[in-house]
């Protein structure tokens, strides 16, 4: 009878006993009632639990699939947005004749010279700016210890 039906025995009871107040229950009840009389009826919770399984797999591939994509689109606008210089020519540089390497060298060095006398010169600036301004407050120093003792005096 199950080859027939397509159903085994116990399922078979069920449907067979099921009374006419079940059958009003099984009508009025909630779709999530009847979801799980019928999962129970049929004996499909192994298909829960596969297409749970599958659920978590396709949104965990669907993450890393949307995770690729935006690796993917950063590197095409990298790629679409970098310019790539054309080759230059090289250009071959004339040597120097050894009068005129000997001259800039010669320039060179003045030009050393000049610096270093230029950075003597404001050293000197600053010693004689100090030096004046060390001459006011000794001025100034003389000046009160003179005042005072000529207020004692008198």
């Amino acid at each position: 009878m199950g080859n027939i039906l397509g159903i085994d025995f116990k399922t078979f009871s069920q449907l067979v006993y099921q009374n006419t107040n079940a059958s009003l229950q099984f009508l009025t009840a909630t779709d999530t009632n009847r979801k799980k009389f019928l999962i129970n009826l049929f004996n499909l919770e192994k298909y829960i639990t596969i297409g749970d399984k599958i659920k978590f797999k396709t949104s965990a591939t669907e993450k890393d699939n949307i995770k690729l994509q935006g690796e993917l689109k950063s590197i095409e606008d990298f790629i679409n947005s970098a310019s790539i210089p054309d080759k230059k020519s090289a250009v071959t540089i004339p040597e120097v004749e050894a009068n005129l390497q000997q001259e800039i060298g010669i320039l060179q060095q003045e030009i050393k010279n000049y610096n270093d006398i230029c950075k003597k010169i404001d050293k000197n600036n600053l010693y004689i700016q100090e030096f004046e301004s060390i001459k006011i407050l000794i001025f100034k120093f003389s000046y009160i210890v003179k005042g005072h003792m000529i207020k004692t005096i008198i």
